[in-house]
């Protein structure tokens, strides 16, 4: 810095500054010289008190502008990454519906394709069984053909051999004709009947395939909104069934009612059933049989009642019988006799 204020006196000694006659002051103000990078700021007073001058980097200056740049630069840079990211989100959301639609379009274009291929197979199958009939009717034509020749060749024998079958032979080759023109006409009904019957399920095809468009239509409009009204079903079934579970892991309060239908000394029959109060529902209904296994505390105090009964009652037949007999004396010796 030393150096450069030297170089400062210098170039103002070099300037040709002049003084006045009676050796006045010249005041000199020095800003805005740019000298390899630096700026010279500062003033200084001649033939008098010398004042400080200074050069500043011009870093210094420009440095906060450039920091505000770059800030402003780095924001924009990160405001675009934004910008962009979103763009592409938006274009591959885009993207996903347009494979979905164009998925859809796909699956009902092959429905359609199967479903014009069916009806073509059908009109096929239906043209080839139409010229089917048409040769079998055809033949059936040539047989009644044939036949009715050889009847007439017949007729004309029998004619000729025999006048009196003539007539006959007459009615009867009337009656094969009659029976022939019969068959034409009810095949020609036939297949009159055929052709209205194809055109009908053609026609019902149309609108068959008329109705599916409108379905399709309306399936594809109503997708968002049922999507929102099934998620909100779900959640209606998952609420109820999460309610249901708890109270199925609630302590349960239970009524049991029980009839005892048939009793013995090895088997019980009842019938029970159970009423949870936690759920308010009967949980279980049914028939218990219990089998005995040894003797219960009420049977062995039976049993010992019983032999005390039996103790008394024997004890009080002794005491009957000897209050009933009486001792006596025989010739031979003694005898008791009594009331029994």
């Amino acid at each position: 810095m030393k150096k450069v204020i030297l170089v400062f006196v210098m170039v103002l000694g070099m300037a040709g500054l002049s003084y006045g006659a009676g050796g006045g002051t010249a005041n000199i103000q020095a800003t805005n010289t740019n000298t390899n990078g630096y700026v010279l700021i500062g003033s200084g007073t001649v033939n008098g008190t010398t004042q400080q001058a200074s050069w500043v980097s011009t870093s210094t200056i420009t440095a906060p502008l450039q920091n505000n740049i770059n800030t402003e630069s780095t924001n924009r840079q990160n405001a675009d990454t934004t910008l962009q990211n979103n763009i592409n989100n938006e274009a591959t959301n885009r993207n996903n519906v347009d494979v979905s639609l164009q998925n859809n379009i796909n699956t009902e274009s092959t429905d359609r394709t199967n479903g014009d291929n069916a009806l073509q197979s059908n009109i096929n199958n239906e043209g080839l069984t139409r010229a089917n009939n048409d040769t079998l009717l055809q033949s059936n034509i040539d047989t009644e053909t044939n036949r009715a020749v050889g009847a007439e060749g017949v007729l004309q024998a029998n004619i000729d051999g025999v006048s009196s079958s003539v007539t006959n032979e007459t009615n009867r080759a009337t009656s094969a004709e009659g029976t022939l023109q019969t068959n034409v006409d009810n095949e020609v009904t036939t297949r009159f009947n055929n052709d209205q019957t194809l055109q009908n399920n053609i026609n019902n095809e149309v609108n068959i395939r008329s109705t599916a468009d409108t379905n399709l239509q309306s399936n594809i409009n109503s997708v968002d909104s049922d999507s929102k009204s099934r998620d909100n079903q779900l959640q209606k079934n998952i609420d109820t069934t999460n309610s249901r579970v708890d109270k199925l892991e609630d302590t349960q309060g239970v009524v049991e009612g029980e009839v005892r239908m048939y009793d013995s000394k090895k088997v019980t029959i009842s019938t029970f059933i159970d009423y949870t109060s936690t759920r308010k529902v009967i949980d279980r209904a049914g028939l218990k049989i219990v089998y005995k296994l040894g003797e219960s505390y009420e049977e062995n105090r039976l049993n010992q009642l019983q032999a005390r009964i039996d103790r008394l009652e024997n004890a009080q037949t002794i005491q009957q019988r000897e209050e009933n007999s009486e001792v006596y004396t025989t010739k031979t010796g003694m005898g008791i006799r009594g009331k029994f």
